[in-house]
């Protein structure tokens, strides 16, 4: 009987140390910074904002041309810092479709009005047609079944994983899912 609440005891314990322990498991993401195209030829902007930032952080936009040659930026965070994570860009010229442009994030500085840290960028070509998604095309005549997402590398950024074909493949089967036995 000793033995048995000792045992007891033992395990309620271990069972409260394990749920007492810190989940560390918290991934190290970047930015995400997105660029969509909106049907009025603005570009809408998002990023994330980070578990560590301080409360008064705040963020410098730039744009520039992707075209070779052109390296000139035009700050559009004008007027002091911005501290919202969400931006709507529409300074560009309406019809501008087939044009491409890069969008830098800058973490804001007091000390110095221009761009203190470099956060990210994100790349858009303007197609006249708004979406308010961001499509992977999959090159061939191919569908997917289901998409995973997560940081594979630690880079910050999150893949993609597509399970393709669009049937069940194990064992390998076209296309579906059961097949009558043969024998029976």
């Amino acid at each position: 009987m000793r033995c048995r609440l000792l045992f007891a005891g033992m395990i309620e314990f271990l069972l409260l140390f394990a749920l007492s322990i810190p989940v560390s498991g918290v991934e190290n993401l970047d930015r995400g910074l997105v660029a969509l195209e909106r049907e009025d030829s603005s570009v809408f902007l998002s990023w994330r904002l980070l578990a560590d930032d301080p409360e008064d952080i705040a963020f410098l936009i730039t744009r520039r041309s992707s075209e070779a040659g052109t390296n000139q930026s035009t700050l559009l965070t004008k007027g002091g810092p911005y501290r919202l994570t969400n931006f709507v860009d529409k300074s560009l010229e309406k019809g501008a479709g087939g044009k491409s442009y890069i969008y830098e994030l800058y973490k804001y500085s007091k000390n110095r009005s221009r761009r203190s840290g470099w956060l990210g960028e994100v790349a858009i070509t303007l197609t006249g047609r708004a979406k308010s998604y961001i499509s992977i095309p999959l090159k061939g005549d191919y569908d997917f079944q289901k998409v995973g997402i997560s940081d594979l590398d630690g880079d910050g950024a999150y893949e993609f994983i597509i399970k393709q074909p669009n049937f069940n493949s194990d064992p390998y089967q076209k296309p579906g899912y059961w097949k009558p036995s043969t024998t029976t």
